[in-house]
C-alpha cells in the first residue's frame, strides 16, 4: 500500500509528484501479520474453551496507523504552508480512516474526497492513472 502526493498547479494542471509514502505491510493478510492464533479462554458454564476474538484484525490497525502517518505528513504540509487545498482520491474505508485522523485545520483545506482505489490495475499503467487523477482534478479547478 502506498499514498502518492502531488502537486498541481490550478493554470496548468500538470502533476507533480511530490512524495511517495510506503506502507510494505499494508496488502498483507491478518494471518501473515499475526504471529500466532488467538488466545482461548474457559466458558464459565461448562467444560467447554473458545478463542477470544480482538477488537480489531491487523490489517484495520495497519490501514489505520498508515492513514495517521498521511494524516501527520497532511499536517506538517499545512504548518509550512506547502499547499492550500486538498482532494483526496481513497479506497472508502481509507478515506474514511484518513478523515478521521486529519486535523481540523487540515480538513478544512479539502476541496473535494473521491472513493475510488487508483492502485489496482491503474497503477500499472502510469498514464491511465494520471488521466483519471487529472478527470477528478479538473472537475475542482
Amino acid at each position: 500500500m502506498e499514498a502518492r502526493i502531488y502537486l498541481c498547479h490550478r493554470y496548468d494542471k500538470k502533476l507533480i509528484l511530490v512524495e511517495t509514502l510506503n506502507n510494505p505491510s499494508g496488502r498483507l493478510k491478518n494471518t501473515d501479520l499475526d504471529s500466532d492464533a488467538p488466545g482461548h479462554t474457559k466458558d464459565r458454564f461448562g467444560p467447554g474453551k473458545h478463542a477470544m476474538e480482538p477488537k480489531h484484525d491487523s490489517a484495520s490497525q495497519n490501514q489505520w496507523d498508515f492513514s495517521k502517518t498521511i494524516a501527520e505528513f497532511v499536517e506538517s504540509g499545512r504548518l509550512d504552508s506547502k499547499f492550500q487545498s486538498l482532494i483526496l482520491v481513497a479506497g472508502a474505508d481509507m478515506l474514511g480512516d484518513l478523515r478521521k485522523n486529519l486535523g481540523e485545520q487540515s480538513a478544512k483545506l479539502i476541496l473535494a474526497s473521491y472513493s475510488k482505489d487508483l492502485f489496482g490495475a491503474e497503477s500499472h499503467d502510469h498514464s491511465k492513472f494520471e488521466a483519471t487523477l487529472k478527470e477528478l482534478i479538473a472537475d475542482n479547478f
